[in-house]
């Protein structure tokens, strides 16, 4: 018994430590996907108004929109990493799915599909971002050499947002279900398993349509693009 209790105790431990290894990594896939998109298009930006042509000032737009909104996701992102708000499930899947790839190299296989949520998610960001991580560690285990193949969805459900994960031929153990049950425990939204043929795992969280517009960041041109020939063009971050 006592043994039982360590071993519980030591898998624990490194299970957390993996999952804050995993948190970390996600948040610089983020910093990272963030600051290449916002330098491929102000290098656009500057080829463009080298450019006369009169399309200049619609194409010049079309990439300051884009630069708007990763810094924008960037900004809301790390406001509510550790507070209970309303926060961007798809983002927080898209970094938690890269992180898991990059972390076991060619050993994990996801395939997602992401449909797209017309609201933010209620909940604690942080907490949701924990939850999926260790959802996704655990349906990652295996013995085989091939890799583990797991399907993730995400789709609207009237109020709610619906994240399923498959695994096929994926089984929880006793101490992976004690984890479960102590993460629904501290979790707002529901955590659903299915185990017959195939390992599914449901994370269900509302949506908060009456969300609060986050401060956002704006990059706007000084002075209008006609009035550039063969000057770059020049852009602020303000708010």
């Amino acid at each position: 018994m006592v043994l039982s209790k360590l071993m519980k105790a030591q898998a624990a431990k490194r299970r957390k430590k993996l999952i804050q290894s995993l948190q970390f990594k996600a948040k610089n896939i983020m910093l990272d996907r963030t600051s290449h998109d916002i330098n491929d298009n102000l290098a656009t930006i500057l080829a463009i108004a080298e450019n006369e042509s009169d399309t200049i000032v619609g194409h010049a737009k079309e990439h300051i929109k884009e630069i708007n909104d990763s810094i924008n996701d960037l900004r809301h992102y790390q406001v509510n990493v550790h507070r209970d708000a309303p926060f961007d499930m798809e983002l927080i899947v898209k970094n938690t799915m890269a992180a898991m790839e990059a972390h076991y190299k060619g050993r994990l296989s996801i395939d997602s599909r992401l449909a797209g949520l017309k609201a933010f998610a209620a909940g604690n960001q942080s907490k949701f971002e924990e939850v999926l991580l260790n959802i996704m560690v655990m349906m990652s285990g295996t013995k085989s050499k091939d890799p583990v193949e797991i399907l993730v969805e995400l789709k609207q459900k009237d109020a709610d947002a619906m994240l399923t994960l498959m695994r096929e031929g994926g089984i929880f153990n006793a101490l992976d279900m004690e984890l479960v049950a102590a993460m629904q425990k501290e979790f707002s939204g529901k955590i659903l398993i299915t185990q017959e043929n195939d390992l599914e795992v449901v994370i269900k969280l509302p949506l908060q349509f009456d969300t609060v517009p986050q401060p956002t960041t704006k990059v706007t041109l000084k002075k209008p693009m006609e009035a550039i020939s063969s000057t770059p063009a020049t852009v602020k971050i303000g708010q």
